[in-house]
This record gives structure tokens, C-alpha cells and sequence, in this order.
């Protein structure tokens, strides 16, 4: 007879059975305490009744209790894993075409599903892609992908069937030059009944273009290091502007002549390579390297790391050692790059840019010999003239520009002595060469000053070597030249001496203590040669000249008292003033009459 009949309903009655005996020496009721659990794994989807009995010890049923099972709530289908890559467009292609999102979802099997769910029916996948940073997100249409579409990745075993993914794939928009986006995907599984899943988690895949950014432009022109410091070594120094905001990456990528014309050698370009190397002209050699410049391969230049830095916002440099000893080229390629991608641009087709190292040698020291000549019309009235001789000597780097200073008793250093004038050579001039300068007295620092008569001077003179190959900047001064000196001493006796004033004391019929005051234009204060002598004579009116006074000049003018008896001087009386320079040289008399 069976246990469970079949009522006449069409409904079992499930019976459950107690457990005979007794369990750590405890009846089964006190060890067990708890309610049974009875489940229906053939239970349908509609509501059911369920009747319960329990039989005790003596095989006697008890009363069936009844209870109402609810209709079940089938669970919705599994959260999706989503897996995938974007794969970017040819670069080529790049400017109209976008690149691809590829996408798998692994498909589970049905009976990996929760008990009671429904057999899944397709996938929807969701896009949008946003800017790199995120935030202005641009929805997408979905797509839907039946499971049906699902593929095999492995053969599985007997054991486990085949692993099934459902595959899908996207055209992505096309993106800017060197622009960064990422396209972020989600899922949800639809079963039979139409219910979706929860949403997957993001899958956030970035999108590079991967075209280089714009690449700077690069002057066909030489450049300069700074001047080989105190190490020896010589910098290359090159800065340029950027984006504040998100600006690109750069890298410097280095070579140098020698490598460039090995590889012509190699490459079977011999001739070419002792032509270029036959160039003195730096700036040539660089010009004809340049125009070869997409020959060379990557592998001759080497990336410098570290080399690029902020400065400040906007604007960045490189810095690059090189030796300051070195004559040959240095050239450079500055890749700009993407940030995100890292896309950067073929070598080969980048313009290189030169630098040299400015390390020619200063001009040779000049000589210097000067002499006092005659005033003529074009000394502006002046009245000593110093001609001064410079001559250049010929070296490895031609004149550029020459230099006189002049001291007046200081040291013959061209940090403190005036600079009494600058003038340029003309262009590609060599050979010895003289230059002649008629100095006045003037100076850059004083424009009117002249000449003091009779004081010692010195001249010297530096030169300036023209600039480096290709540059505008000039180049090293040479040693300053052996001072020359001599005094400014007049060529021919000074003029005439000048009454300056009569000091006196009017009085009927003439003047008390009567003083001359005489004055020269050279000043008569004593000079390293000597102190200008005079002479006073004086005439009573109607007498004989007498002289009265005689000896040095000890001021910067002469006064003479009359010593008449009385101290009272007639009008009338005439007084002679003879002078003499420091040289001895007589000065023309001078005539004075008291009145």
C-alpha cells in the first residue's frame, strides 16, 4: 500500500517519517526539539496544498495538518561579467575611421541558473563614451544579442561541457588627433519571460587615437650651447610653450655628427660623407646634414631621459650636457607625444635641429703705440690730439670689433678704465691690419672731457672675435694689449698766458696793493714734468723796465704782487709777464697796464 496515495484532487500527501530509537541515551523528542523541513522539488509553478501527518513509535498517524504553498517568484537572471578591449583604428585610417570595441559575456548553463529560473533569451549591451577625464557622457544605441549567437571557447571534457561565450563588437566614433575617450559598457540578461538582470558592472575600456600629436616646428638655423662652463662641460638649453591645460608629452631623442657620417660611410655613401666633413663652416655642414635629414634611422639617436621639465606652467625646456671642448654637430629630435596613448611620431620624419658648441678661440692681442699730434679741423677745436696706432695680427678667429681704453694713472685693467671708444671691422677681414684713432679726451662715460696737458696716460686695446658659424652672437674678447703711454704734452709751446683779473684798491692817482692774477687755459699747477717758471718786470709810466719777481707756478694761476714803496701803484704802470711750460718753452710775453 503506498504511503503517499494520490488524492483525489490530484495532490500527494507527503509523509514524514520519525526516527525510531533514541539518540545520546535522550528520547528524540527532547533531543531533537525542532520542526522538520519538507521540500517539493517537483513542485510546479501554481499554488499547492500541502497536508503533513507524523506517525509515533507504534505506527499510529496523526490528523494531517493542511497548508497553502503560494505561487513561487521565479528569480531574475544572473548579474552579466562583461570582458572586452578596444582595438584602435590603422593610423592611416584614423582620420574617418574608428576604432573597434570587442566584447564576450561567458553564457551560463541552464542549470547553473537558480532553481526555478527561466531559460535566458538574449543579452543588451549598453554604450556611451565620455571624455577622458570623465563627466559629458554621449549615450550610444544598444544592441541586443540572442543566446543563440553563443560560441565555443574550449572543447570542454566529459565531465564539463563546453565554456560559451556570447560575442559582440562595436564601431567606436572617430576620434580627434591624438585625442583620449573611453567607452564604458554594460549588460543585463532577458529570459523567456522578458525580465532583465541587474545591470553588469561598468566595463570602462579607454580609446586612444593613434595618430602623435602636432609636432613643433623646428628653423633650419644653427644654434649655440652656452659657453663650456667651469666643469667643461657645455650646455644645450631649448624651451617652448605648451597647454596649460592637458598639455602633450615630449621627448628628446639625441645624435651627433660623428655617428651621422659613419653611417653614410656604411651605408656606401663615402663620398657624400667626406664631402660634408671637407665643410670648415659649421653652419654648411649642419644645412647639408639637414637637408638628408629623413635618411637617417631611428637607431642613430638615443632617447634622453629626464631631459624635459616643467619650468612653469606652460612652457617647458630640455637640458642636455654636452662637451665644451667638442667641434662637431649635435643634433636633436623633439618627438611631441600623446599623453594617454603614448602615440609618437616616426623618427625619420621629424626635423633635426643643430647645435655647436661656441669654443673658438679669442682673436689675437693687439699692439698699441701712440703719439701727440697737431690739432686739425675735424678734432672738434680740441687742443691736444693723442694719435693712437692699433695693430691686429691675423688668428684662427678673425676681428670683429675693436675696443680702446685710456687710464690716467690707474691700473691698465678693461673692468675700471674708461673706454674712450668701440668701433667694428669690416666683414671677412684678415691679415695684419692697422687702425688709427685720433683721441680728444673724450670718453664713452665722459663726452666732453679733453686731454689735460702734460699728464701721462696709457692706451690700451682689446678685439672682439666674430661670431660662431651661423651665429649672431660675437664672440670671445682677446687679452688686453701692453699698455702704451706718453704725457699729453703739447707739440709746440702753448699760446699766449691771459690777465685773468687785476686785484687792487683805488686810490687818487692810482691803486693800493695791487695783485695780478694771470691764467692759461692749460692750467699752471705743476705737472710730472715740471712747474711752469715766470718772470715780472714793471715800468713806472715814462721808465725803464725793472724786474721784481721771478720762480715756480705753484697753483693752477699766477699772482704777482707789485711791491712799489707805499704800497700805492700810479696808473699808468706797465708790467711783463714772461712764462715758460714745463718743458722750458717760452711763452709769448704778456703786457699788462695798471688802470
Amino acid at each position: 500500500v503506498s504511503l503517499n496515495p494520490e488524492a483525489a484532487g490530484g495532490w500527494h500527501m507527503p509523509m514524514a517519517l520519525g526516527l525510531a530509537g533514541l539518540e545520546d541515551d535522550m528520547p528524540l523528542a527532547d533531543a531533537d526539539g525542532r520542526d522538520g523541513t519538507l521540500s517539493d522539488p517537483e513542485a510546479g509553478e501554481a499554488a499547492a496544498r500541502y497536508h503533513v501527518a507524523q506517525q509515533d513509535p507504534f505506527g499510529r498517524w496523526s490528523a494531517p495538518a493542511a497548508v497553502l504553498a503560494p505561487a513561487g517568484i521565479r528569480p531574475l537572471p544572473p548579474q552579466p561579467v562583461l570582458q572586452g578591449s578596444y582595438l584602435p583604428p590603422d593610423p592611416a585610417l584614423a582620420a574617418t575611421t574608428g576604432g573597434m570595441v570587442h566584447l564576450h559575456v561567458p553564457l551560463p548553463d541552464d542549470d547553473a541558473l537558480a532553481p526555478g529560473s527561466l531559460r535566458l533569451s538574449f543579452l543588451r549591451l549598453h554604450f556611451q563614451h565620455e571624455p577622458a577625464q570623465g563627466g559629458g557622457a554621449v549615450p550610444l544605441p544598444s544592441m541586443d544579442i540572442p543566446v543563440s549567437a553563443a560560441i565555443a571557447v574550449d572543447q570542454g571534457s566529459p565531465t564539463h561541457p563546453p565554456r560559451r561565450v556570447i560575442p559582440g563588437s562595436l564601431q567606436a566614433p572617430v576620434l580627434a588627433q591624438a585625442q583620449m575617450r573611453r567607452m564604458i559598457v554594460t549588460a543585463t540578461w532577458h529570459d523567456s519571460a522578458a525580465r532583465a538582470s541587474v545591470l553588469s558592472r561598468p566595463l570602462r575600456l579607454p580609446m586612444a587615437d593613434p595618430r602623435p600629436p602636432a609636432q613643433m616646428p623646428i628653423a633650419d638655423l644653427l644654434l649655440y650651447s652656452g659657453r663650456p662652463d667651469a666643469t667643461g662641460l657645455a650646455w644645450v638649453e631649448r624651451g617652448w610653450r605648451v597647454p596649460v591645460s592637458d598639455p602633450p608629452h615630449h621627448a628628446v631623442y639625441y645624435s651627433d655628427e660623428v655617428r651621422m657620417l659613419s653611417w653614410l660611410r656604411r651605408a656606401g655613401r663615402r663620398a657624400e660623407a667626406d664631402r660634408i666633413a671637407a665643410v670648415t663652416d659649421r653652419a654648411q655642414r649642419a644645412g647639408m646634414l639637414r637637408a638628408i635629414q629623413s635618411d637617417f634611422p631611428d637607431d642613430l639617436f638615443e632617447r634622453l631621459p629626464d631631459a624635459v621639465e616643467q619650468i612653469a606652467p606652460g612652457q617647458r625646456r630640455f637640458r642636455h650636457a654636452v662637451s665644451g671642448s667638442s667641434r662637431v654637430l649635435n643634433a636633436y629630435r623633439i618627438a611631441t607625444e600623446a599623453p594617454g596613448s603614448g602615440a609618437r611620431p616616426v623618427l625619420s620624419g621629424l626635423d633635426m635641429v643643430f647645435y655647436a658648441v661656441p669654443n673658438s678661440a679669442p682673436p689675437p692681442r693687439p699692439s698699441v703705440s701712440v703719439r701727440m699730434v697737431a690739432a686739425e679741423p675735424q678734432d672738434q677745436g680740441a687742443a691736444l690730439v693723442a694719435e693712437v696706432s692699433i695693430t691686429l695680427e691675423p688668428g684662427v678667429t678673425p676681428p670683429l670689433r675693436v675696443r680702446l681704453h685710456r687710464t690716467r694713472g690707474g691700473p691698465a685693467d678693461p673692468m675700471s678704465a674708461p673706454v674712450v671708444a668701440e668701433w667694428a671691422l669690416p666683414l671677412g677681414s684678415g691679415g695684419q691690419q692697422a687702425q688709427t684713432f685720433r683721441d680728444i679726451g673724450r670718453a664713452l662715460i665722459a663726452p666732453n672731457a679733453e686731454l689735460t696737458p702734460y699728464a701721462p696716460y696709457r692706451w690700451f686695446a682689446l678685439v672682439q672675435g666674430a661670431p660662431e658659424s651661423g651665429s649672431s652672437l660675437p664672440g670671445l674678447w682677446s687679452a688686453p694689449s701692453d699698455p702704451a703711454g706718453l704725457s699729453a704734452i703739447p707739440p709746440e709751446a702753448p699760446g699766449p698766458a691771459r690777465l685773468d683779473r687785476i686785484e687792487a684798491q683805488p686810490v687818487p692817482g692810482g691803486f693800493r696793493d695791487l695783485v695780478l692774477v694771470v691764467a692759461h687755459p692749460f692750467g699752471l699747477a705743476p705737472t710730472p714734468q715740471g712747474a711752469w717758471r715766470f718772470e715780472a718786470f714793471r715800468a713806472d709810466p715814462g721808465e725803464e723796465w725793472q724786474a721784481f719777481a721771478q720762480g715756480e707756478v705753484r697753483q693752477s694761476d699766477l699772482r704777482i704782487a707789485d711791491p712799489v714803496a707805499g704800497g700805492v701803484t700810479a696808473a699808468g704802470t706797465l708790467f711783463l709777464v714772461l712764462l715758460t711750460d714745463p718743458l722750458g718753452r717760452p711763452l709769448a710775453p704778456l703786457e699788462i697796464e695798471a688802470r
